[in-house]
């Protein structure tokens, strides 16, 4: 007899029948689901007979055949030896009656993934570790080196069916060519000349890649471009990880992936100032004039103001002067 518990439930305790049709769902067939389910419901006075402890009672073929499915889905619940002698009692009815017991589906095991280090000490096993670490590198590569971010992409992209977009852009998988590309070439010319450094090795590039046609680049050829860009920000002093609040890394800046919206092309370069640069290089006067109301930056205008003042660097730069700015274009306010 089984202890008084609610968790074990027979063809007698489950009034309604919703343990059976639960634990029979998962019968190989909808044939033998259907006719457990039909021999539930057909048992004679059953509803005269229900009882509050389940016994898996073996009195008739009908009992022996819902006691088996019965056994078959709460057995986990009992202790090892009181589940031996119940399936060893069912198992004689069984013979006696001439009794195939009812075949289960096999469980799938939970997917795996091979265990990989995609960092030193940094290891995953399930797709749901993966995913969340993907998720967590999206949002946070800015935090790790130019290198560990290479070597995660690439461990992860061996894994993993989907990639998120810095991943793909690391990993060289399923890139394509920045239609912005030269704009983006531009702003680091633009970096250079605010450091003292000659970046026309990017002008440079820029023109090469505005003769190249976009469709024939393979993913590794991209991931060599993005190189060669990281190689000359190394030379420029552009490489440091604090360039990453301004400037998208090399990756970030000339490459894609299929999944991206279109950006516009423009060959015109984009000022790269933050407010402490324009008030080091420019004045207050400079923040003040290329300030709209909302706090941002008139963008427009700051370039106008780049390229009237902005030729030289330290002592030899000249600081901005409204009324000289005012002889080459109006100001943001229309004076």
């Amino acid at each position: 007899m089984i202890k008084d518990t609610p968790k074990i439930q027979d063809q007698y305790t489950d009034r309604s029948g919703a343990v059976l049709t639960k634990i029979a769902s998962n019968l190989a067939s909808e044939e033998e689901f259907q006719h457990v389910v039909d021999t539930l419901y057909a048992l004679p006075e059953r509803m005269d007979k229900l009882a509050t402890i389940a016994t898996f009672p073996c009195d008739t073929l009908e009992d022996t055949l819902l006691s088996r499915v019965y056994f078959e889905g709460q057995k986990h619940l009992l202790k090892e030896a009181e589940a031996a002698e119940i399936d060893k009692r069912i198992s004689v009815r069984e013979t006696l009656y001439g009794i195939n017991a009812p075949q289960f589906a096999e469980e799938e095991p939970a997917e795996k993934t091979a265990s990989v280090e995609l960092l030193p000490g940094l290891s995953v096993s399930t797709p749901e570790e993966l995913e969340k670490l993907g998720a967590d590198f999206e949002q946070n590569y800015r935090q790790l080196s130019y290198d560990d971010r290479k070597s995660f992409a690439t461990a992860y992209a061996k894994v993993a069916e989907e990639l998120p977009t810095s991943i793909s852009l690391y990993a060289g998988t399923n890139i394509q060519l920045r239609p912005d590309v030269a704009e983006q070439l531009h702003y680091r010319k633009v970096a250079c000349d605010m450091a003292g450094k000659d970046g026309s090795a990017y002008l440079k590039l820029a023109e090469m890649l505005k003769q190249a046609d976009p469709e024939s680049f393979t993913d590794e050829n991209l991931s060599k471009l993005a190189e060669t860009v990281f190689s000359l920000d190394e030379q420029n002093g552009l490489s440091d990880i604090s360039y990453d609040k301004r400037l998208p890394d090399a990756w970030h800046a000339v490459l894609k992936t299929a999944e991206d919206g279109e950006s516009e092309l423009s060959d015109e370069p984009k000022p790269v100032l933050d407010r402490s640069d324009i008030i080091s290089r420019f004045g207050e006067a400079a923040l003040d004039e290329v300030e709209n109301p909302d706090g941002s930056i008139n963008q427009q205008r700051l370039q106008q103001i780049m390229n009237l003042f902005g030729e030289r660097e330290g002592e030899d730069a000249r600081k901005f002067d409204k009324n000289e700015a005012a002889v080459h274009g109006k100001t943001p306010n229309g004076e």
